[in-house]
């Protein structure tokens, strides 16, 4: 939701929205954000700020304007949350140990680097348009959709490699990778179809 929410606000296909459309947008985000935080720990604002940093970079919004949002968002989600976590500090004796051992979900098993391409199975049966939107940007055919596959390709592609760190690999922690393939897979049969 809080991805969703940055998107709206920044209507990256379409350029930079007015005002009130920004302030509820980003708004929203923060506070989608901070529940997010508030349900597991901090990564979901690093899964907000790649996808929100690829519709920015790619995209046809204000880049200012996006960074402006961003921040806004980030604060709403500190304002919310870190008092919690402050009280959970307080009254708590090893609360901080328990939130780095969650951050960093050790796993005694070692899993390959390639363990994440289990990923298309997830997608089935649609795997064939998933592999196809990861080529489509950089093909001829996509010049109409060329900058909204590129925005969900970068988020594709920066979530995968962030995650795959060998100590962390579980199937449930390549789930955030699942809006970005869901666009790719639409875009791509989208352009099938013309």
């Amino acid at each position: 939701l809080a991805i969703a929410a940055g998107a709206w606000a920044m209507r990256p296909a379409l350029g930079t929205p007015k005002l009130w459309r920004r302030l509820l947008g980003w708004s929203l985000a923060g506070v989608a954000l901070a529940a997010a935080v508030m349900s597991k720990n901090a990564l979901p604002v690093v899964f907000a700020l790649i996808a929100w940093a690829a519709m920015a970079a790619l995209g046809k919004t204000c880049p200012k304007a996006a960074a402006i949002g961003t921040v806004k968002a980030l604060a709403i989600a500190a304002a919310l949350v870190v008092p919690w976590y402050l009280y959970a500090g307080s009254v708590v004796s090893d609360a901080g140990a328990t939130f780095v051992a969650e951050t960093r979900a050790a796993r005694n098993e070692y899993q390959p680097p390639w363990y994440y391409l289990g990923l298309v199975a997830l997608v089935a049966p649609w795997c064939v348009w998933l592999l196809g939107g990861l080529v489509l940007p950089f093909s001829a055919l996509a010049r109409p959709w060329r900058r909204p596959l590129l925005m969900a390709w970068v988020w594709f592609v920066a979530i995968f490699v962030v995650m795959n760190n060998p100590g962390t690999k579980q199937q449930s922690y390549i789930d955030p990778n699942i809006p970005p393939n869901a666009q790719l897979i639409a875009k791509n049969r989208n352009n099938n179809k013309h």
